[in-house]
């Protein structure tokens, strides 16, 4: 991969996340620790980003040229499908929880339309993007405010404590890897904690996740494959899995492509 291919990935990484770390990148992009902070350096000084002990955040008044539109988040096709098909799983009157990330946001722009909904959710943009939705409560869950590579989120013990208070339809939460031998993981150990809890007041559990987070391995276990109740995916997820969802009952669904 040339250097403008590599820093062109860590940009749409920011625009995703907001935050990168030089391990992680390192990992992703096959390349040393010392090639990822010369390739932070030179974002840094073209305005793009402000290096911090060990990665990077997106700085605020970053260029707004066509390297950072929607379009060029990471499998944004996928997301926007996936968004669609896991958003036709909600009823009117339903009560729901939508976790962290750009995948969840993409559900909740497909929400607006839904009679008498309640949205649970510690995800400033599922906030910002259901404001005003005329039929549509949303409740946060209160906490610590967190700009992490997941976008901006609300963390900590009162958002764990809080939700506790709470009952739920249907959970839909995206994770950072998913395999047979660990089932689903994340990078980050409390947002791992928190979808754990969701299982004893949560009638449905909820998967979404693009083809590219399939035999991924990451740091912390939310739980073995049976811990989602549905998986909403695309349509490039690997065959193995669809098979073992089918063989274990539980329901697998795949969009198509954008036209």
């Amino acid at each position: 991969m040339f250097a403008s291919e590599r820093q062109n990935r860590i940009k749409q990484l920011l625009l995703e996340y907001e935050k990168v770390d030089v391990g992680n990148l390192s990992e992703i992009l096959a390349v040393s620790e010392v090639t990822i902070r010369k390739d932070l350096e030179k974002l840094e000084n073209a305005g793009f980003l402000i290096r911090t002990h060990g990665g990077a955040v997106l700085k605020e008044d970053a260029p707004h040229d066509d390297t950072i539109a929607e379009s060029d988040i990471p499998n944004i096709d996928s997301k926007k499908m996936i968004g669609i098909f896991a958003a036709a799983l909600v009823q009117d009157r339903d009560v729901v929880f939508l976790g962290p990330g750009s995948t969840c946001i993409q559900i909740a722009k497909n929400l607006r339309d839904k009679r008498d909904i309640i949205v649970i959710t510690n995800n400033i943009g599922v906030m910002s993007e259901l404001a005003g939705a005329p039929y549509c409560r949303v409740l946060g869950t209160g906490g610590e405010i967190d700009a992490s590579e997941y976008g901006v989120m609300l963390s900590g013990e009162i958002a764990m404590k809080n939700l506790q208070d709470m009952y739920m339809n249907k959970a839909f939460f995206s994770v950072d890897g998913i395999g047979f031998r660990r089932g689903y993981m994340m990078r980050n150990a409390f947002l791992a904690k928190m979808y754990q809890s969701l299982k004893s007041f949560c009638d449905e559990i909820i998967v979404v996740a693009d083809h590219t987070k399939f035999d991924m391995n990451s740091l912390a276990n939310v739980g073995p494959l049976a811990f989602a109740d549905k998986i909403v995916s695309d349509q490039l997820a690997p065959h193995e899995y669809i098979k073992y969802f089918f063989e274990h009952d539980i329901q697998m669904f795949t969009t198509y492509p954008l036209k």
